[in-house]
């Protein structure tokens, strides 16, 4: 599921906010232009500096909180959240946020998220179970109940697509911020977005370029 939303939809330059250790590295296509993480959790991030060897675009790992992006707005061509609006505190909060820093009208937000599901019969049984109960999200870090296709309209947000899988229970919208051609953006540019607010950058990387990549096999070989 990750793989296919990741690299169909996401280019550009790429925020994903709560990306933990970092496990969406390898999804990421060539056609992201720059890459930066955000978590609230230093050492999270701090795994995924061991990910970054097969990165094919600059990164930045940022430390702040989704509900408050160290980002102007309109920065990202794309935002990606991958399980966190499930577990989030204020989902609506940080959706907002979310299509705050994406780009006016060519922006796009990528969710993969647990939630309701699309079928009867599975939100019997969750209910049945209670997994959507407080005591079920404090002990597995996420609310299995949230109606996330509602709390992205709830936020402003337009649902380009909506897609289900997994019983109806695992989400897949691409959404774009309700923003007007009268929104000031920064000028498109090839450089790494720079942090305004309360954040702090954990580590970067710049890919080696392919001649630096030769030369390292040459200097290997001799």
């Amino acid at each position: 599921i990750r793989q296919r939303m990741l690299m169909e939809k996401v280019q550009g330059h790429v925020l994903e906010v709560a990306a933990g250790t970092c496990m969406n590295f390898p999804y990421y296509s060539k056609r992201v232009k720059t890459l930066t993480v955000l978590d609230r959790v230093e050492e999270m991030l701090a795994m995924g500096q061991k990910k970054v060897d097969n990165l094919r675009c600059p990164l930045q790992a940022v430390v702040g909180e989704m509900t408050k992006l160290p980002f102007e707005d309109g920065t990202f061509d794309c935002v990606v959240g991958t399980l966190c609006i499930c577990s989030a505190e204020h989902p609506k909060k940080a959706l907002k946020e979310m299509a705050r820093v994406c780009r006016p009208n060519s922006g796009r937000i990528v969710l993969i998220e647990i939630g309701e599901s699309s079928w009867t019969i599975v939100n019997a049984v969750s209910e049945y179970f209670l997994l959507g109960n407080p005591k079920h999200a404090w002990d597995c870090g996420s609310y299995d109940d949230r109606r996330i296709a509602e709390l992205v309209q709830d936020a402003g947000l337009k649902i380009r697509s909506h897609r289900t899988a997994r019983k109806g229970r695992f989400h897949l919208i691409v959404a774009s911020p309700k923003w007007t051609d009268a929104v000031d953006a920064p000028e498109e540019s090839d450089e790494m977005p720079k942090l305004k607010g309360e954040g702090t950058i954990s580590f970067t990387h710049t890919p080696a370029q392919p001649e630096a990549q030769g030369e390292v096999a040459q200097a290997a070989q001799g």
